[in-house]
């Protein structure tokens, strides 16, 4: 059922995007619909394609080079980085307001990480030790916990 655009008229072209882009619209917000919808209209091929792209510009986002990127997602084509730094620099808004809500819930994660950091302990002194093996400390730990209190 592949259809090449050179052999869809513009007519078709514009009725076919449109009854896609008007099914995306009536999508309830519920996360389910969308990720039943998606799975039921996309194959896995393109829902990899679609991903990946998306990967790619939150990764450009956070500041990874294109070297990395491409290591990193076991190569990207120079014309997919071209692409996805004409979404970025603003040539495609649709991209910019699906990517808001995705950096809103990364700020969220940074901020939980930050606090969950520690603080930095000596390698290999008695407190490291205490750290990775807690098991083996367990009654320094219960004791250090019950003089806290």
């Amino acid at each position: 059922m592949r259809k090449t655009l050179n052999k869809i008229s513009d007519k078709q072209h514009k009725e076919v995007l449109n009854a896609l882009y008007d099914t995306a619209e009536n999508l309830s917000s519920s996360p389910q619909s969308v990720k039943t919808f998606i799975d039921d209209v996309l194959t896995e091929g393109e829902k990899i394609i679609i991903g990946r792209r998306i990967l790619i510009a939150k990764l450009t986002l956070a500041g990874l080079s294109q070297p990395e990127i491409s290591e990193r997602l076991q190569g990207v084509s120079p014309n997919t980085f071209g692409r996805i730094y004409k979404w970025l620099d603003g040539q495609f808004p649709g991209y910019e307001t699906a990517l808001k809500q995705t950096k809103k819930e990364e700020k969220v994660r940074a901020d939980k990480r930050r606090k969950l950091r520690r603080e930095y302990v000596q390698p290999f002194s008695f407190e490291d030790l205490r750290r990775r093996y807690p098991l083996h400390f367990l009654l320094f730990n219960i004791a250090d916990e019950l003089f806290k209190k």
